[in-house]
């Protein structure tokens, strides 16, 4: 577990300093965040592993899925062998903290997580971090909106939400 969290912890200092250099003259910071991932997926990447990712997917609710089908760092595991295997899970945490560090000061706080099927093709989700008074927001907005939402009733018995 230590090592794992060292090697995340690695990647992250890394991501973090190396998307200064990449983003000094883009305008990221003042993007949304599916601008922000692509800006990911096509230089940063480009950048550090001198390829695109090959596929971005999203939910448009904070959940990004990134698909590499030939992540070099791992091409010379084999599927059969186990252990070979557990190693290629246990170096995938470091482009895990990369992508954090990358995200972290972009200005956007995730959890990134790695996993492959047939290797040397992984996929990297990220799942964005809310702020912790994002809860305490959502309630005060829901509670603002209820109280300012009339409901009417139209002809065809149908419910229509009408804002004061």
């Amino acid at each position: 577990m230590f090592f794992q969290q060292r090697l995340d912890n690695l990647g992250y200092d890394i991501g973090y300093r190396y998307i200064e250099r990449i983003a000094e003259n883009q305008r990221v910071l003042d993007s949304d965040p599916l601008d922000v991932v692509k800006f990911i997926c096509k230089d940063f990447w480009e950048a550090v592993f001198k390829k695109k990712i090959d596929k971005l997917q999203t939910n448009h609710r904070g959940v990004f899925v990134l698909s590499d089908n030939s992540f070099k760092w791992i091409e010379k595991y084999s599927n059969d062998d186990m252990n070979a295997m557990q190693a290629a899970v246990r170096l995938l945490y470091f482009p895990c903290g990369i992508i954090r560090g990358c995200l972290a000061n972009l200005g956007y706080s995730a959890v990134v997580h790695a996993d492959f099927n047939i290797l040397p093709s992984c996929t990297f989700n990220i799942h964005k971090k809310f702020p912790e008074n994002f809860s305490i927001f959502i309630s005060n907005l829901c509670t603002y909106i209820c109280s300012s939402v009339v409901v009417n009733r139209n002809v065809k018995e149908r419910y229509i939400i009408i804002y004061k």
